[in-house]
């Protein structure tokens, strides 16, 4: 079958559209809304921090917090929460973001300690969920900086749905959570792995390529008649 000039660059032109197959941006990972003042976090289903649900397990007690509140600067802008706060433990703060299945995803954030007195051990777990898998895969950070903001362990996963969750949480011991507390800011999540480098096409781009094929046949079969 031989096609036309027109009909090859139309040919061209539907494969070169790329399909609208990625996931929606990571939000507020630097806190940076509501960009209120300082406000506590308590109780469960809290929607405070633009984006985030924070649960306090029981026990937890978080500051949504400003430059120079407990002489911290913010890694990143002007806000960054503060985990711990009167010598509790096991707050956590959650996001659900869009993600596509098969996709790897990378997880990094900075963590600082705060307050006076020898550097104690504060311990946080980070986790991934996906919508149709109750399993998670984890990371566990101890023994951060005093006073200095350092990267988190990064946490690596492949998202099995449309839709994925990280948590982080506060584990450290209680004994520990009294004489400090540790901060988190500058929160990223990207898509480190696309199956479109492999060669395979992506759905969106077969759907084109079949509405391009069907257009020309029906051409060529017009200037046969």
């Amino acid at each position: 079958m031989q096609f036309c000039g027109k009909g090859y660059f139309v040919l061209l032109a539907a494969l070169s559209i790329p399909a609208t197959t990625f996931a929606s941006t990571f939000a507020n990972g630097d806190f940076e809304l509501p960009g209120a003042n300082t406000f506590f976090l308590s109780g469960s289903a809290d929607t405070g921090v633009t984006g985030w649900t924070y649960n306090w397990n029981g026990t937890g007690f978080e500051s949504y917090s400003h430059d120079a509140d407990y002489g911290i600067t913010a890694d990143s802008g002007s806000y960054f929460i503060t985990f711990g706060h009167n010598g509790t433990t096991g707050g956590s703060l959650s996001q659900t973001f869009d993600t596509i299945s098969g996709h790897t995803y990378a997880v990094n954030y900075q963590l600082i300690l705060q307050q006076v007195g020898a550097q104690l051990t504060q311990s946080v777990g980070l986790q991934a969920f996906n919508a149709v898998d109750s399993s998670s895969l984890g990371t566990v950070q101890t023994d951060f900086d005093f006073l200095t903001w350092s990267p988190g362990v990064t946490l690596l996963f492949t998202a099995s749905s449309t839709s994925s969750t990280i948590t982080f949480t506060d584990l450290t011991d209680v004994a520990n959570s009294g004489p400090l507390n540790w901060d988190l800011d500058t929160v990223t999540v990207s898509d480190v792995v696309s199956p479109v480098t492999s060669g395979t096409p992506e759905p969106g781009s077969l759907f084109m390529l079949g509405g391009a094929l069907i257009a020309l046949t029906a051409r060529y079969r017009h200037s046969r008649s």
